[in-house]
C-alpha cells in the first residue's frame, strides 16, 4: 500500500517538502508523486543545462490553495488597474494531476535561456508558459499544451 513520504528527495535537487509544500492535511495519490516525480526528472535536465539552481516556488497546490492563489493574483492586478485573471480551476498544479511547477525567475535568467534555445523544451518534453505572462517565474508542465511555449489564458 503507498504512503507518502514528504521527508525524502524525488529527485537528485528536488525535495518531496518543497513540490508538495502546500497540501495542508491532504495527501497526493502514488499517480500523483510519480507524475511529480516524472516532472522533476525532466526539470532536472534543465537544471543541468541552465547549470544554476532551480528553486521551486510552485508545485502542488490543493484545490483551496489555488483558489487563495488566483484571489491574491487579483487583488494585485486591481491595483495595478488591470482586469482579474480567470481562475484556473484545471491548473496541472492541482493534487490530482501534479503536472507543473514554477521555479522562482526574478531576473528572467532562466526565462530568457530558455528562449534562446526553445528545443531545450522538446528535448525534455516540456512546456512552458509564455514569459510575457510570469512576472517572476518560470511555468514548466508535462501537460501537453498547443505550442511549447504557450499562454496561460
Amino acid at each position: 500500500m503507498f504512503k507518502f513520504n514528504n521527508q525524502r528527495k524525488l529527485t537528485k535537487h528536488f525535495h518531496s517538502r518543497e513540490y508538495f509544500n502546500n497540501l495542508g492535511r491532504e495527501e497526493p495519490t502514488e499517480q500523483a508523486v510519480f507524475n511529480a516525480t516524472q516532472l522533476l526528472l525532466k526539470c532536472e535536465k534543465v537544471r543541468e543545462e541552465f547549470g544554476k539552481p532551480l528553486v521551486i516556488t510552485s508545485g502542488c497546490r490543493t484545490y483551496h490553495h489555488n483558489l487563495i492563489i488566483y484571489h491574491h493574483l487579483n487583488e494585485l492586478r486591481e491595483e495595478e488597474g488591470l482586469d482579474p485573471l480567470p481562475t484556473a480551476f484545471n491548473s496541472d498544479h492541482l493534487i490530482e494531476k501534479c503536472m507543473a511547477v514554477d521555479f522562482a525567475d526574478p531576473n528572467k535568467e532562466l526565462a530568457n535561456f530558455i528562449l534562446k534555445d526553445p528545443l531545450i523544451l522538446s528535448r525534455h518534453n516540456l512546456f512552458m508558459e509564455d514569459p510575457k505572462y510570469t512576472k517572476t517565474w518560470v511555468h514548466l508542465s508535462v501537460n501537453p499544451k498547443s505550442k511549447r511555449i504557450f499562454r496561460p489564458y
